[in-house]
């Protein structure tokens, strides 16, 4: 597996888990910090097609033309201002709100609200690496 899919597997992999884990805090009514990665299912199971519609609903998202060309955007920075986006992509302000919260909802960006500033993640920044791994692949064929 290439380094962009290791980086990007762990991502979605730390993300199913966080999701996993307050999906099992929240059948169980518990408030306090979890011990330990909650239980997976076996083959099969509703947790093994969860985590296979996060990857592909993260790939859908992300290799979206809009989406993608804001995570490029945001590949160059390490945090970009939201008035910044707006200029270089061209999308009013609530279109790009909703592109935004796409990505983050799929775990590839992040928002700071107080400097109103959106990042990528490791998760982002290796489906842009890929495709440049990609680009750079079929030149040479």
């Amino acid at each position: 597996m290439s380094a962009p899919s290791l980086s990007m597997a762990e991502s979605l992999w730390q993300r199913f888990r966080l999701i996993a884990m307050a999906i099992d805090r929240e059948d169980r009514f518990v408030a306090g910090p979890e011990e330990g990665v909650p239980t997976v299912g076996p083959p099969g199971s509703d947790v093994e097609r969860a985590a296979e519609e996060l990857v592909l609903r993260s790939l859908r998202v992300g290799t979206e033309t809009v989406n993608f060309s804001i995570l490029r955007e945001l590949s160059k920075e390490i945090t970009t201002p939201f008035s910044e986006l707006m200029d270089v992509t061209g999308l009013d302000r609530l279109t790009l709100g909703e592109r935004v919260n796409d990505l983050i909802q799929v775990g590839l960006a992040t928002k700071d609200v107080e400097t109103r500033s959106v990042s990528g993640t490791p998760a982002a920044g290796a489906l842009e690496l890929h495709r440049r791994n990609q680009g750079l692949s079929r030149r040479k064929d």
